[in-house]
């Protein structure tokens, strides 16, 4: 069985590529799971108003408000919402740190 080697620059530095892939891929992750929670979340509210708009206000209403304690589909759509943020985040760091160190 052959042994993976670790990466090496070429003056004996560790590489920053596998954080860097390990932070995209993580990021990836989070944007990946999120995005379909967010989406259903807020189908579910909107749905479950009695007309378009009141279930569009109230979608809004739930991003915009407090926090709060962990209950009710709000909490779940914000945990959804942070979930993309630190995702995007999380890419966008992956990338600057693969494409601008050696």
């Amino acid at each position: 069985m052959a042994r993976r080697q670790p990466e090496f620059g070429t003056d004996g530095t560790r590489s920053p590529a596998p954080v860097a892939d390990r932070l995209v891929w993580l990021g990836t992750a989070l944007c990946v799971f999120g995005v379909p929670l967010v989406v259903g979340v807020a189908l579910a509210i909107v749905l479950s108003a009695p007309s378009l708009a009141a279930g569009v206000d109230s979608a809004l209403a739930a991003v915009e408000g407090p926090l709060g304690a962990p209950d009710g589909v709000e909490w779940l759509l914000h945990v959804g919402v942070l979930g993309v943020l630190v995702g995007a985040w999380l890419v966008g760091a992956g990338l600057v740190i693969g494409e601008l160190l050696p």
